[in-house]
């Protein structure tokens, strides 16, 4: 996909998604600096690294490029202090997939499944790790969506209040 296209490709969007976009981001940048992970059966806190907007996952070896609207990659040395060996390190790649309007709740759980099978290829920029031992890509849905409690019947989300400017897990309310 050239750059013209993939530009072109997002013309049904408006300034909401935009928006809503800049602002889990501005968010995002101000909090979650860290994240908890089981490791080798212990609770680990992993640092971020990095938060990207609009992060393109490319990989050369198995020939796709795709984009999440948000990353934030964490890592956790194992205890540098002490030897770490790469076994004792831990990598996390989340992914963001903003949605201002729900459109179909199937069609929102295939893109996330579609984009964590390409975060399951992608090799983490950190030495001697290949792969990310942890990784999902999660949706930023409106909190005045009128489909968001259909959603959260089956799955949990991060959900954006923007009149408070708070992001907020969710968990299934079945």
């Amino acid at each position: 996909m050239t750059p013209s296209e993939a530009h072109n490709q997002a013309y049904a969007r408006d300034a909401g998604h935009d928006r809503m976009h800049i602002d889990v981001f501005k968010f995002l940048r101000r909090n979650q600096t860290q994240r908890a992970a089981e490791k080798a059966g212990k609770t680990v806190k992993l640092d971020r690294t990095g938060l990207f907007f609009e992060y393109r996952m490319h990989s050369e070896k198995f020939k796709f490029s795709a984009f999440l609207d948000i990353a934030a990659t964490y890592y956790w040395d194992g205890g540098k202090d002490r030897g770490a060996t790469s076994s004792d390190r831990a990598a996390m790649l989340i992914g963001y997939e903003i949605k201002p309007k729900i459109y179909s709740v199937g069609a929102i759980v295939r893109e996330l499944k579609a984009q964590e099978a390409y975060m399951a290829k992608l090799t983490p920029p950190h030495p001697r790790m290949t792969e990310y031992d942890f990784f999902r890509c999660f949706p930023v849905l409106s909190a005045n969506d009128e489909k968001l409690p259909m959603y959260l019947e089956l799955f949990g989300a991060y959900v954006w209040d923007a009149e408070r400017q708070e992001l907020a897990w969710e968990n299934p309310r079945p």
